[in-house]
């Protein structure tokens, strides 16, 4: 075999394994990155994504979610979820809900309510199981309200499992008001809890 031959073999073996490790890196790189990790029930990446904006009254308002490993002796056998709500697109007046869910999974089937008012007044946001479809809340003007939370898009649901198991909410309403009670109601009409307003705050049964 003649010089030229051997370096042209040479480049030939070379530009094989680049393009082995290019590809083994990317695979590897998406797994660490996607729910393939996450339905191993292996510590997770911090991730942190967008899941609804819009405005009212000329403000800006979003809300996003992440999700953390709880590590304890090199083991992560729970994430922490959380939602953050900013009515005002701004730091100042937002909050952040979480909970702690198994690793490779996702809020309890038999989730309720976690929902909290905003400090100025003119806003509610939390989250829902996913079972919840429909939400009365009574105010202490004596006014009943009903929406629908939304559900984490198809895409998002399907990228991250961790958003499989809730909904959530952001209703405005005018200050002075209140919000006393609520109803939880899945598709059938069916009620699934009912939550009494404590300082602010809606709280059900969220994590097993």
């Amino acid at each position: 075999m003649n010089i030229q031959m051997r370096r042209r073999w040479t480049y030939g073996i070379m530009v094989i394994a680049v393009a082995y490790l290019t590809i083994f890196y990317l695979i590897s790189s998406f797994l660490a990155n996607s729910d393939g990790e996450a339905g191993s029930g292996k510590c997770i990446p911090y991730h942190k994504i967008g899941l609804a904006h819009g405005e009212h009254g000329g403000r800006q308002w979003r809300i996003g979610a992440s999700i953390e490993k709880i590590e304890r002796r090199g083991q992560c056998s729970y994430w922490f979820l959380k939602v953050n709500f900013s009515p005002n697109g701004r730091s100042r007046g937002s909050w952040i809900e979480g909970w702690s869910v198994p690793a490779g999974g996702h809020l309890p089937l038999d989730a309720t309510i976690d929902a909290y008012e905003a400090e100025d007044g003119r806003s509610i946001g939390g989250v829902v199981g996913s079972r919840v479809r429909t939400v009365i809340l009574w105010m202490t003007g004596g006014r009943t309200v009903v929406f629908h939370p939304q559900v984490p898009s198809h895409s998002l649901r399907e990228r991250f499992v961790w958003l499989r198991g809730l909904r959530y909410f952001l209703w405005f309403h005018p200050a002075g008001e209140h919000p006393k009670m609520a109803k939880l109601l899945d598709g059938t009409g069916k009620v699934l809890y009912t939550a009494h307003s404590q300082e602010g705050e809606l709280i059900g049964n969220m994590v097993d």
